[in-house]
């Protein structure tokens, strides 16, 4: 869900899938599901958007790994002296 504030006459609009959401100033700020409108974009501003996410997948301590994991190089020689039958 979209929650946009009109810079203009300061109202908020609260996203709708199917319906369009407005103002009725001289910007004419719009808004149906995703897509936003206005005579003038630079007056819209979006206060909240739930379809960001910041969440990572991984911890603290699983990226803590991954990059010790990166920096971990292997020698030729080392990889040669392994016998493998």
């Amino acid at each position: 869900m979209l929650v946009i504030r009109c810079k203009n006459c300061g109202k908020q609009l609260e996203s709708h899938p199917v319906r369009t959401r407005s103002c009725q100033c001289e910007n004419y700020t719009s808004i149906r599901g995703t897509s936003i409108t206005g005579n003038d974009l630079s007056l819209i501003e979006i206060v909240r958007d739930d379809r960001i996410s910041n969440k990572s997948v991984l911890s603290k301590k699983d990226l803590e790994f991954q990059e010790s994991r990166k920096s971990r190089k292997i020698n030729r020689s080392l990889l040669d002296s392994i016998d493998i039958r």
